[in-house]
């Protein structure tokens, strides 16, 4: 937080919005990027402790309002909206001439979404979101019990409806995941891009963060060229340098009965990682004998 608040004295703004959460605000370019994150993760995880999206400060002189939240409040708070609300009614987000919303993983993801609103034309990154976590919208979600008790079913509770004025949205999700790939399936409309990236999403935070994978595609997004094809192209290489990506894909492989194509996968991903576990499906795979793994 000390180091956040430096920056923010130096190049823009730094300061609490409500109980739970903080705003940093950078000062570049007129491509303003409105990213959502964890400080935890930001603290635990990123590069140097800086909250996701810095990265396009530094490298492509991007203007930066990062929102971050302590603890698993899902962005829900009062404080939160009227601060947003505020942005717009001063137009401030009229003095740029781009504006993405991002935010990864299914709290920052859902954020992404509903906060979008307050930007009309805005364009939206959002990897692995949560819609809702409201019942009668959700009914198949069971994880995130404890996040129920927060106004899911209020006004700013479902995270599609924020893209309803968006320019355009890109929603990231992994179709082998059952929960996630419903989520998805509810970010609905003409302006919205759902793209399967199997057995990625465990690790959109990992690929687009910690690997800087978000930075191709939020090129993409800024220049209006984020097909689903050049989206893929940019993220391929990142994926298959992620252990845990290649260690799902090798799995699912070996249970489809082809063990050469879990072999390959293996080989690769325990040539760019050295994770163990792969070595051990590899070896699996090339024995046709089960691997504790």
């Amino acid at each position: 937080m000390g180091r956040l608040a430096r920056i923010g004295e130096e190049h823009g703004l730094f300061d609490r919005i409500g109980e739970n959460h903080f705003g940093l605000y950078v000062d570049e370019g007129d491509t303003l990027l409105v990213a959502f994150d964890r400080a935890e993760r930001a603290r635990d995880l990123a590069a140097q402790g800086l909250p996701a999206g810095f990265e396009m400060v530094r490298r492509r002189s991007w203007s930066l309002l990062s929102v971050m939240s302590r603890g698993e409040t899902w962005f829900l708070d009062d404080a939160l909206t009227r601060f947003f609300r505020t942005l717009q009614a001063r137009g401030v987000f009229d003095g740029f001439s781009r504006i993405i919303f991002y935010g990864v993983g299914p709290d920052c993801g859902f954020a992404a979404c509903t906060y979008a609103r307050f930007a009309p034309g805005a364009r939206v990154l959002a990897a692995g979101p949560v819609a809702t976590l409201d019942p009668a919208r959700a009914p198949f979600e069971r994880r995130f019990r404890s996040a129920r008790r927060l106004p899911f079913p209020g006004p700013l509770g479902f995270g599609p409806a924020g893209l309803a004025t968006a320019g355009r949205a890109l929603v990231l999700y992994d179709p082998t995941e059952i929960a996630p790939a419903a989520h998805a399936a509810l970010h609905t409309g003409p302006n919205v891009t759902r793209l399967g990236l199997p057995h990625a999403g465990r690790d959109f935070s990992r690929i687009l963060q910690e690997a800087e994978a978000s930075i191709p595609v939020l090129r993409l997004l800024e220049r209006d060229e984020a097909s689903p094809a050049a989206v893929r192209a940019a993220l391929k290489d990142a994926c298959r340098r992620n252990p845990g990506t290649m260690v799902r894909r090798a799995r699912a492989a070996l249970i489809q009965g082809r063990p050469k194509r879990a072999a390959l996968i293996a080989e690769h991903g325990l040539a760019v990682s050295g994770d163990k576990r792969l070595s051990a499906l590899l070896a699996e795979a090339r024995s046709g004998k089960p691997a504790r793994v």
